[in-house]
């Protein structure tokens, strides 16, 4: 199997909830629903190899070209372009740094159209997303984290929507902000807005802090808020511990 035929947006989940560590973890994953085929596939065989020297920069032209460049495959190259841009070899460098501008350029056509719509939410999305992709840039990564927030500003004296309230917990994550994020949280508890999306968001808080007994406690609540679809099939797949 050729692996840049695998999209790459599960490698950006990675350093979520759970990551198996064993081939049969990983099935046991796949077959209930919680893992990606691509998931699997990078535990059988790891993508790694791929993704370093000696690079095959046709396959990179392929991905950079499609239509259908999607976020996670743009979000590990850039990751990958970032590193190639110190390479001693000035035409390897130059290629990164031209491919750097061309997946930036293609997020900065978005952000335009959007902004012309005055579609706010589209537009703190790919904010977000921007943010993201300059990982590496903190000066960037955080204008581009500021810029989601005002976007998803809710209007004054307008009920919190789910919407709005995830999208800020987004930037604030990427700001690396997680008082902010509890705060936001806490706020919409005592505005009456309970989902189980929510309880989610608070689990990933408590699980970076280290939290355990709290994450548990947290997954129960959003499996009795019902928490369905791939929430549902990754609050069964960490209660059954078998990620470890």
């Amino acid at each position: 199997m050729d692996p840049f035929r695998l999209k790459f947006g599960y490698i950006q989940t990675l350093d979520r909830f759970f990551r198996p560590r064993t081939l049969n973890a990983a099935l046991k994953a796949m077959k209930a629903g919680a893992l990606p085929t691509e998931g699997f596939a990078w535990t059988m065989n790891s993508l790694k190899p791929v993704l370093e020297e000696p690079w095959d920069f046709r396959a990179f032209d392929r991905i950079l070209a499609s239509k259908e460049l999607d976020f996670g495959s743009a979000k590990i190259l850039m990751e990958l372009f970032e590193r190639m841009t110190g390479h001693p070899d000035f035409e390897t460098a130059l290629y990164a740094a031209e491919s750097i501008n061309f997946i930036e350029s293609h997020y900065a056509k978005k952000i335009h159209q959007a902004s012309a719509l005055a579609d706010g939410w589209m537009l703190a999305r790919l904010y977000l997303k921007m943010a993201v992709l300059n990982a590496s840039r903190p000066s960037i990564r955080r204008y581009y984290g500021l810029e989601a927030l005002k976007a998803s500003r809710p209007e004054p004296r307008r009920p919190l929507k789910l919407q709005d309230l995830l999208l800020r917990l987004a930037a604030y994550r990427v700001l690396e902000q997680p008082d902010r994020a509890l705060s936001l949280l806490n706020q919409a508890e005592k505005a009456g807005v309970a989902h189980p999306r929510l309880t989610l968001a608070r689990a990933q808080l408590a699980f970076e802090a280290g939290r355990a007994g709290e994450v548990a406690r947290l997954m129960n609540l959003a499996r009795s808020q019902g928490a369905s679809g791939r929430y549902r099939k990754l609050i069964d797949f960490w209660n059954t511990g078998e990620q470890r």
